[in-house]
């Protein structure tokens, strides 16, 4: 996403999975983005990206993994919501 120049983070289920509070990882990972994009297959995982207006006004904190940092959003606003939110999904 750097590389694209685009904000994101990982966000709604996949990061409540971060925050250790998902009971299955989820089947797709969710990135909410600002703009519109096509859903994408990497191997085994789907990617789902979801447009939110707002993205820099949103909570975000680093995460390190095994193939890089990741911004997940915080467990404060995970609890609280992620607000109004339109769907690009579409499963391929």
């Amino acid at each position: 996403m750097q590389s694209l120049g685009l904000k994101y983070y990982a966000g709604l289920l996949t990061a409540t999975q971060y925050h250790g509070a998902a009971h299955h990882p989820p089947q797709v990972f969710q990135v909410m983005v600002g703009k519109s994009r096509r859903p994408i297959v990497s191997g085994s995982v789907r990617v789902a990206f979801i447009v939110r207006k707002n993205i820099e006004e949103i909570e975000v904190q680093s995460f390190n993994t095994p193939r890089g940092t990741i911004l997940v959003l915080t467990p404060q606003a995970t609890a609280v919501g992620s607000g109004r939110i339109s769907r690009t999904d579409r499963r391929p």
